[in-house]
């Protein structure tokens, strides 16, 4: 049934963002540095950086949200180091 009710109401979505993300990836390096990060469903819920970070995608082990204080603690730290630079993160709650 998924696969039937998500492209039908986020294949447009998801089409932009992926749109986006390739646009952003064929940047030249000497002129955009990025990360690109990949939350699930955001929440209004109180951070608790119990979260889980993997390149591309979170597959095991996660939920399907995440405060949205969470995602900006991440995004904060990520700006401190060049181990995020030029990837694309998702990141979820464990």
């Amino acid at each position: 049934m998924e696969w039937i009710v998500r492209p039908f109401f986020l294949g447009g979505i998801l089409s932009d963002i992926a749109i986006m993300e390739d646009f952003i990836e064929s940047a030249n390096p000497a002129e955009m540095n990025y990360t690109i990060v990949r939350p699930p469903q955001l929440t209004y819920a109180s951070g608790n950086r119990t979260y889980k970070i993997e390149e591309g995608q979170c597959n095991t082990n996660t939920k399907a949200s995440i405060p949205r204080a969470d995602v900006a603690h991440f995004m904060l730290a990520a700006l401190q180091t060049d181990g995020y630079d030029r990837k694309v993160m998702a990141i979820a709650s464990l």
